[in-house]
C-alpha cells in the first residue's frame, strides 16, 4: 500500500467522522448503523485497526438500542486516535475503550 493511499484513507475517515457527528440527529437508526458499518469496512481495508475496533464496539452498542451519547463518545475517541495519528496502533485500543466507558458512566 502506498503512503498516499493510506493518507487518503485517513482523510476519508476524518471526513466521515465529521459528517457522522454533524448529521447524527438527522440520521435514522438504520442509516447510522450503515454509516458505522461502512466506516468499519473502510478502516479494515486500510489497516486502521483502532477505527475498525471502535466501530465494531459501537455496532455492538447500537445492537442493543440507539444512544447518541455513546455514539458521540465513540466518535470523540476515534477523532483522538486520528489527531494523534494512531489509527493503526492497536496498543491504544484498551485505553480508548476505557475512556468511552468512563465517559458513559459519568453521563
Amino acid at each position: 500500500m502506498h503512503a498516499d493511499d493510506l493518507e487518503e484513507a485517513r482523510l476519508a475517515v476524518a471526513d466521515r467522522l465529521s459528517d457522522l457527528e454533524a448529521g447524527l440527529a438527522q440520521l435514522s437508526t438504520n442509516d447510522l448503523k450503515q454509516q458505522v458499518h461502512s466506516l468499519k469496512g473502510l478502516a479494515a481495508a486500510y489497516g486502521l485497526i483502532v477505527i475498525e475496533s471502535l466501530c465494531h464496539g459501537l455496532e455492538q452498542r447500537l445492537a442493543s438500542g440507539r444512544d447518541d451519547a455513546a455514539v458521540l463518545a465513540y466518535i470523540d475517541r476515534m477523532n483522538d486516535a486520528a489527531e494523534d495519528d494512531r489509527m493503526d496502533d492497536a496498543s491504544v485500543i484498551p485505553a480508548l475503550e476505557a475512556e468511552i466507558a468512563r465517559h458513559l458512566h459519568e453521563v
